[in-house]
């Protein structure tokens, strides 16, 4: 059977669909235009997964356009790898649900950058799972907001930690809602300094107990007053133990009186120092009596004259010494 432009052009949609293997791959690249969109519609699985990739380099929008989610799932591998990033973009969500989920792991890096947010929205479990890290760190920031916060979940910690800073600075609520303690356990110090204080606020004290001692140093001092008092006090006794001086000074009197007595009793010296006079007067008087000798000790006479009578109360017998020997000015 020929194969000219001209045969080609007049083909039925009939004869298209009983064209064998050897036919179907005997049209060349130059004449793959010219096939009308009735034509390539009427092309089998069988046709499809046969194609040449130089065929395939040549479907034009309109051709690809009226591919059926049955035609788009029966492309090779192969196929689908030498898409330009052009034609990725102008597949339809249903043709883009219908690519077989382990052909996601041959796309380049430029074709997943091509993807637009739409079509992320529709990418199924299956298919989130074989992206590799690679990938998932070119998703920009309009790509990211099309990840479901259900597809935002499944991510594994290495696909997580390939997000981008500017893809984590733009996550909706639903989406940092949707954040696992593995994932939240995964930030990296980069990514974790690039959240909002609106995104801090939305994380649950299950994900801020995982943060490791590395991202909670790199905190804004904005990022810190973010931090609600409820999930301030959540915080291990490790986490408290690395914030800094001037982390510790921005704390606010409605985080400082929430701090559980356990966390109080574990503050270092260090970090008493760095109080304000205002701020120790927000403490309570159980986190008062939780403070221990040594911890007394290092207040200052700033911090102790700025303690209520009821605060003082509330000291240790030995702290009441103290104080009467050495800091009340």
């Amino acid at each position: 059977m020929p194969t000219n432009s001209a045969f080609l052009s007049n083909l039925s949609t009939a004869e298209v669909s009983v064209l064998n293997l050897s036919q179907i791959q005997g049209i060349s690249a130059t004449q793959v235009p010219i096939l009308a969109t009735s034509l390539i519609r009427a092309l089998t699985s069988s046709q499809i997964n046969g194609l040449l990739t130089s065929q395939i380099l040549a479907f034009t929008a309109p051709q690809l356009s009226v591919l059926s989610p049955n035609q788009v799932s029966a492309l090779t591998t192969s196929n689908i790898s030498v898409l330009t990033p052009t034609q990725i973009s102008t597949l339809s969500n249903i043709q883009i649900i219908a690519i077989p989920a382990t052909s996601f792991s041959v796309l380049t890096t430029a074709q997943v950058a091509a993807l637009t947010s739409s079509q992320i929205s529709y990418l199924t479990l299956s298919q989130i799972s074989n992206l590799f890290p690679t990938q998932i760190g070119v998703l920009n920031s309009e790509q990211i907001l099309g990840l479901s916060p259900q597809n935002l979940a499944s991510l594994t910690s290495n696909q997580f930690q390939a997000l981008s800073p500017q893809a984590i600075s733009v996550l909706n609520s639903p989406q940092i809602a949707s954040i696992t303690t593995s994932q939240s356990s995964n930030f990296t110090a980069i990514q974790f300094a690039a959240l909002t204080s609106t995104q801090i606020q939305s994380l649950s004290s299950f994900d801020l107990q995982t943060l490791s001692t590395a991202s909670i140093v790199q905190l804004s001092n904005q990022q810190i007053q973010a931090i609600s008092s409820t999930n301030l006090s959540a915080f291990t006794t490790s986490q408290l133990a690395v914030l800094s001086s001037s982390q510790i000074q921005v704390l606010t009197s409605s985080q400082l009186s929430g701090l559980t007595t356990n966390q109080t009793a574990s503050l270092s010296t260090s970090a008493l120092i760095s109080l304000t006079p205002s701020q120790i007067t927000a403490l309570t008087n159980s986190q008062i009596r939780s403070l221990s000798y040594e911890q007394l000790s290092s207040l200052n006479s700033s911090q102790i004259n700025g303690l209520n009578s009821s605060q003082i109360s509330a000291f240790i017998p030995e702290g009441i010494d103290l104080l009467l020997t050495n800091q009340i000015a």
